[in-house]
């Protein structure tokens, strides 16, 4: 993670954040990362690209009940990422505006 964009969030001891990246030989791409609060690695990296994003493009928005990232994916919409796994899925596609989700 090259900078980070918007607010992170905290579950035990990881912290998911947005963000620039560089992976390989790939610079200015467009991520999340699972990072250890304890010792500031990245845990885990979901590589977005950077085709057709603009900078600053995902914001995370919390965690699930089950321990997935909940993020906004530009205005494709909200998705849902499980590091353990790698597996995302749509949550709601093509949403526009400000988003809410309550806490629980």
């Amino acid at each position: 993670m090259n900078e980070v964009y918007g607010r992170g969030w905290q579950r035990g001891d990881r912290i998911a954040q947005a963000g620039w990246t560089t992976t390989g030989t790939m610079r200015g791409g467009e991520g999340v990362a699972v990072v250890d609060a304890r010792t500031a690695a990245v845990t885990h990296l979901l590589d977005l690209g950077r085709d057709d994003l603009g900078k600053g493009c995902c914001q995370v928005l919390g965690w699930s009940a089950d321990g997935a990232v909940l993020f906004r994916y530009d205005v494709r919409g909200l998705a849902r990422w499980r590091p353990e796994t790698g597996e995302v899925a749509w949550v709601a596609r093509d949403v526009r505006g400000l988003v809410a989700l309550a806490a629980g």
